[in-house]
C-alpha cells in the first residue's frame, strides 16, 4: 500500500514509517525539511520524502498528486503544549489550518484516500473529577496546543459530515519513548540525568509540578493503534488512544532518580510550570479496545529507552 505521513520525521511519525515499512508499505513522508530525515532512525533513507509546508495549498495538492497516497497519516504540527505557549499564532495556523488545507486536498482528490488525522486528549481541558474521559466527553481545551488541535478535530467531522471524506479522527493521550523531544517531561529528565552522568550539568534536576497525574503510554502501542484504525476504524469515528491509568509525574521522576549512576537534588523550577495544569487527565480507550488494541508494553520500557539514548547522545557529545 502506498502511504502518505505528514510530519514523517518526527517523532511519532518515525516510529509509525518503521512500522509500515517493516509490513512492507511503500512509504512517502511530506515533510517541511527533507534534510531531517536523520532523525528517523532505521526508516532514514527508506521513506521517500518530499518537501512540503502544509500550511500552503499547492505544495499540499502537488505532494498528493505525485505521490498517489492510498492512505493519508496526517501527524504534522506543533506538537507540545509548552511550544504553543511560546507561539499560539504558529500552533493554530500549522494545526489548525494546516489541517484545513490537508482536508482542502483531500476532498479535491477524484478519489480520496482514507485519512487518520490525529488530534490529542488535551482537546478534553481540565475534567472535574480526575474521572476517565471517553470521547462523549466535551471539548473544553486549556492551551494553544489543545484549542488548535480541536479545531482541526471539528473540521475533520464536519468533512465526514459534508463531503464524505472518510476521516477517522484519533485522540491519543500522553506518550513517549525514543527519539522524543526535550519539550516533554520524560524526555526532559532522561537528558538532565545523562547530562549530570557524564558531568555536563550540575547534580540537580529541575522540575515543574510533580503532582500532576497523566496517562502515559509506549510510543509503539500508540502506532499499533493508528495502524489498527486505519485497517479497521468507522470513518466519522473519533477513537482515544489511552492506558486507563493516571500516573503520578512524580513517580517517573523518582523511576529515573533511581537509576542515575550519581548522586542528584531535586528542585522546583517556576518556569516549569504552566499557566493551566490539569491535576489529573486520564482517557478511556473501550471503543479502540473494542477493535482489539490493548497496550502491549510498559512505561518503563519507554523510559529505559529514553534514558538509554540519552545517554548515547551525551557519550557522543
Amino acid at each position: 500500500m502506498r502511504v502518505l505521513i505528514t510530519g514523517a520525521t518526527g517523532f511519532v511519525g518515525s516510529h509509525l514509517s518503521e512500522a509500515l515499512l517493516a509490513r512492507g508499505d511503500e512509504v512517502h513522508g511530506a515533510v517541511p525539511n527533507p534534510a531531517m530525515a536523520s532523525r528517523m532512525g532505521e526508516a532514514a533513507g527508506r521513506v521517500c520524502l518530499q518537501r512540503c509546508d502544509v500550511t500552503d495549498p499547492d505544495q499540499v495538492a502537488y505532494t498528493l498528486a505525485t505521490t498517489r497516497p492510498e492512505l493519508v497519516f496526517h501527524l504534522a504540527g506543533v506538537a507540545s503544549v509548552a511550544a504553543s505557549i511560546d507561539a499560539p499564532t504558529l500552533t493554530f495556523r500549522v494545526n489548525a489550518m494546516g489541517s484545513l488545507v490537508v482536508l482542502e486536498a483531500l476532498r479535491a482528490m477524484r478519489k480520496p484516500p482514507r485519512l487518520i488525522l490525529v488530534s490529542t486528549g488535551d482537546v478534553y481541558g481540565s475534567p472535574a473529577g480526575g474521572q476517565p474521559l471517553d470521547e462523549n466527553a466535551p471539548l473544553a481545551p486549556t492551551n494553544s496546543y489543545g484549542v488548535a488541535k480541536a479545531a482541526a478535530d471539528l473540521m475533520g467531522y464536519q468533512y465526514f459530515r459534508n463531503y464524505g471524506l472518510p476521516v477517522i479522527r484519533v485522540r491519543p493521550f500522553n506518550h513517549t519513548g525514543p527519539g522524543q523531544g526535550t519539550r516533554f517531561v520524560c524526555s526532559d529528565w532522561a537528558h538532565q540525568v545523562a547530562a549530570i552522568e557524564v558531568g555536563r550539568a550540575d547534580p540537580v534536576v529541575r522540575v515543574g509540578n510533580l503532582e500532576t497525574r497523566r496517562d502515559f503510554l509506549h510510543v509503539l502501542d500508540v502506532v499499533d493503534a493508528y495502524l489498527l484504525l486505519a485497517e479497521h476504524g468507522e470513518p466519522g469515528a473519533v477513537y482515544n488512544v489511552a492506558s486507563g491509568e493516571a500516573r503520578r509525574v512524580g513517580d517517573v521522576l523518582a523511576w529515573y532518580l533511581a537509576r542515575a549512576t550519581v548522586p542528584v537534588r531535586v528542585e522546583t523550577d517556576p518556569g516549569r510550570g504552566r499557566p493551566t495544569d490539569t491535576t489529573v487527565v486520564v482517557g478511556d480507550s473501550s471503543r479502540l479496545r473494542a477493535l482489539g488494541w490493548t497496550p502491549r508494553r510498559r512505561l518503563e520500557e519507554a523510559l529505559e529507552a529514553l534514558l538509554e539514548e540519552a545517554r548515547r547522545g551525551m557519550r557522543r557529545a
